[in-house]
């Protein structure tokens, strides 16, 4: 038994030494690497289960890899429940095994993730430092929609913090600022409790990835007073990375989101500045490579013109139209519209509101920053939306608003900045 663990080690180190990310553990039964320690689990075609009490129908247990992983980073989990089974799955960041398996001794501590799939879904993690559970963070999942029937778990212990990602039906993430003296991460383990129904596939863990993924050559960009459109081409993660999660947008040093596209746009430039934009590529594990860009925002017009924005969508009643059955083409900008009402809700003082499908032709626009694709498929095709009218807030960045567009059920849209105040008297 000692022989084979520290052949595995051998063979481990040789293999993060080569660049390959995760070491992978599937539990196949009765072919388990012997450097995992199983309490309260069993091995099965199917992946690690609770070992059930006859009493109450479920179990729990926890698994830990007891050899020592020096640059251990990350552990990644895969579960399965079936439906309307309910389990609890939990990650382990420890410094000793013995302080998952065994609670001793206090003084120790370590993290714990934890995703639970009972009622509504939730991931929390958690720090036990001082023989005491520490609540760090939080966020719900799911709460009216069925759970997935599987999903990974991703933690990783970064300088500053701890990264939580949940895969697959769900995309969700968690930065967990933390000191980096709280705890030296050298193990790694899981942990699950639920029914025979409720396993963990497969275990991974894996070192720290300090590459940045690969730099976008170059960002297009198309401007007017009212919006800066920006696109740039995808780049991937270094070979052997732990794998590109996002983009984000940066206005001079204003953070304004995350995107997982590869356009953006900032609807609330300042008017007549010269502005710079950065789009990071970022990793699971916070690498980021930077690429910039600088533009002119024009002034607004005294008489605000076609500069707010080239495209005149929808019907307005400022505008001028010709066509027929429910087309509507716009004499000045050539749009076409086409407005097909589909039911009124009306109150009993005779005050209502129509449903409406919209088409609107201008779903692209071609300059010299590249083509630009406006338009989406909601359901009813690409370009066509069902509504009555919508009011969206528009954000200068994630902390400051800037103010509200309203879409009418044509798909007209207006900017409304400039508060009216009535006198009550």
């Amino acid at each position: 038994m000692r022989n084979a663990r520290l052949l595995f080690l051998t063979l481990l180190a040789a293999a993060l030494a080569q660049g390959q990310y995760f070491y992978t553990e599937t539990f196949n039964s009765p072919n388990i690497n012997p450097g995992w320690y199983l309490q309260g689990l069993t091995p099965t075609s199917n992946g690690v289960v609770p070992i059930v009490d006859p009493e109450f129908g479920s179990g729990s247990g926890f698994m830990m890899f007891e050899n020592y992983l020096n640059g251990l980073a990350e552990v990644k989990l895969t579960t399965a429940v079936t439906q309307g089974s309910g389990a609890v799955f939990q990650v382990y960041l420890s410094s000793y095994p013995q302080l998952v398996l065994f609670h001793f001794p206090p003084r120790y501590s370590y993290y714990v993730i934890e995703l639970s799939t009972i009622g509504p879904g939730y991931v929390t993690v958690y720090r036990r430092i001082n023989d005491q559970w520490v609540q760090l963070a939080s966020t719900i999942l799911w709460q009216w929609t069925v759970p997935p029937a599987s999903f990974t778990i991703r933690a990783v212990k970064v300088p500053g913090g701890l990264r939580v990602r949940v895969e697959n039906a769900i995309n969700t993430q968690l930065w967990v600022p933390i000191s980096t003296e709280e705890v030296t991460v050298m193990y790694g383990g899981a942990g699950v409790s639920g029914t025979v129904n409720s396993a963990v596939t497969s275990a991974a863990l894996g070192p720290l990835d300090t590459t940045p993924p690969g730099t976008i050559p170059s960002i297009g960009t198309s401007v007017t007073p009212a919006r800066v459109d920006l696109s740039w081409s995808a780049v991937t993660d270094n070979a052997g990375g732990s794998g590109l999660i996002h983009y984000e947008v940066y206005r001079d040093s204003n953070f304004l989101g995350t995107t997982t596209g590869t356009t953006w746009t900032d609807w609330s430039p300042p008017p007549g500045n010269f502005l710079t934009y950065k789009v990071r590529p970022v990793d699971f594990h916070g690498n980021y490579s930077e690429t910039t860009v600088s533009v002119n925002i024009p002034s607004v017009p005294a008489i605000p013109t076609s500069t707010y924005d080239p495209r005149q969508v929808g019907v307005r009643a400022s505008g001028v139209y010709w066509g027929a059955m429910g087309e509507q083409i716009d004499m000045r900008s050539g749009n076409l519209n086409f407005t097909l009402p589909v039911l009124r809700a009306v109150s009993r003082g005779s005050a209502g509101v129509g449903l409406a499908l919209n088409y609107n032709s201008q779903q692209w626009r071609k300059d010299n920053g590249g083509t630009w694709k406006f338009g989406g498929d909601v359901g009813y095709g690409f370009g066509w939306r069902l509504m009555a009218g919508a009011i969206t807030p528009i954000w200068s960045d994630v902390y400051t608003f800037s103010h509200y567009l309203f879409t009418d059920s044509t798909g007209a849209e207006y900017r409304l900045n400039s508060k009216r105040t009535t006198n009550p008297s």
